[in-house]
């Protein structure tokens, strides 16, 4: 489901439509979050979760630890970017899904399948 979203994300930007790509950008972010937060804490409670609640969880010192340092308060910061500032978001949450391959022992460059139970790459 990340990778899709990213995807979705860049095809919104290269289409002009900036604005449109930051929802898909944090959908993305807080998927491969929950997968960090269940690889790191198999006892977190993630079904149910709204996005922002899942986005809080890159606060978590288990699940931050596996984040590039200032993740949290890029994705905080996300809704409230002004225009020309999606780049910024869009490496954070390329970042944010390669470190989710990472803790889920997913190999960079490896495209998965669709399961929407972990972090997906690219079909």
């Amino acid at each position: 489901m990340a990778d899709r979203k990213v995807r979705m994300a860049e095809h919104l930007t290269g289409g002009g439509f900036e604005a449109e790509a930051v929802d898909p950008l944090r959908a993305a972010a807080a998927a491969a979050v929950r997968a960090i937060a269940l690889m790191r804490d198999p006892d977190v409670e993630v079904d149910g979760l709204d996005e922002q609640d899942a986005l809080d969880l890159a606060e978590r010192t288990s699940v931050s630890a596996d984040l590039p340092a200032g993740t949290a308060a890029a994705l905080g910061a996300s809704e409230t970017l002004a225009s020309g500032e999606i780049d910024g978001l869009r490496a954070t949450v390329r970042a944010v899904v390669a470190a989710a391959r990472t803790a889920v022992g997913e190999p960079a460059g490896v495209r998965g399948g669709r399961d929407e139970g972990r972090v997906q790459t690219a079909a």
